[in-house]
């Protein structure tokens, strides 16, 4: 067992006294989230603490990426990171990235994806970069729609110590990407309408 996965299964079971902190709830297509086998799981990015949020009520461990410049800054924030399954990633290589993502799916592992690449700086979803396509073609995987109510009330990027408050976590039905592909790079329109697919659930999840 490696050093980030010991430290997260030691870990997440004590962290669950923080959820209801967050009044932290897990709903939606719960039923239907794959508990075996690879998964990516799609999700809006509002704050810091959304991998916290979403790994604490969900059934599976998640394995998320970060730039290696930000995993390695301290012993603290490589500790830290580690308690959520984060993988470092060399920033300004998403082709190392795509590539980094889809050889966790190949392990059977669930890969925690924000397509918008930042944080929000307004707690609204901002457009997707073309990365989660990609992804989606050459792993096969399902691509699980994550929704997270609440965490930029919680805090902001202007806040420092989070505030108490309901965060809700929904879930849709999975989806796999059904476009073209050739050469192995699915097609541009096959793309777009993927991530639009993605955005759109997404969206009509916070929406409600």
């Amino acid at each position: 067992m490696s050093r980030r996965a010991w430290l997260y299964d030691s870990l997440h079971t004590p962290a669950q006294i923080l959820r209801p902190f967050w009044r932290l709830g897990l709903d939606g297509a719960v039923h239907t989230i794959p508990l075996t086998g690879p998964l990516i799981v799609a999700c809006n990015h509002a704050s810091f603490i959304d991998p916290l949020l979403l790994g604490l009520p969900f059934p599976r461990k998640i394995h998320f990426l970060i730039t290696d410049d930000w995993y390695y800054r301290s012993k603290a924030w490589e500790t830290f990171f580690a308690w959520f399954a984060t993988e470092p990633v060399r920033g300004g290589k998403p082709r190392e990235t795509i590539h980094a993502v889809c050889r966790l799916l190949e392990q059977g592992k669930v890969a925690g994806i924000f397509p918008e690449g930042r944080i929000s700086h307004d707690g609204t979803m901002q457009r997707f970069r073309p990365g989660l396509a990609r992804i989606a073609a050459l792993s096969g995987a399902p691509v699980l729609p994550v929704a997270i109510h609440g965490s930029f009330r919680s805090l902001p990027r202007t806040r420092l110590v989070p505030f108490p408050t309901r965060v809700r976590i929904r879930v849709a039905r999975p989806v796999y990407f059904a476009g073209k592909i050739k050469d192995g790079v699915p097609d541009r329109d096959s793309r777009e309408s993927f991530k639009k697919l993605v955005f759109d659930t997404i969206q009509a999840m916070l929406d409600q």
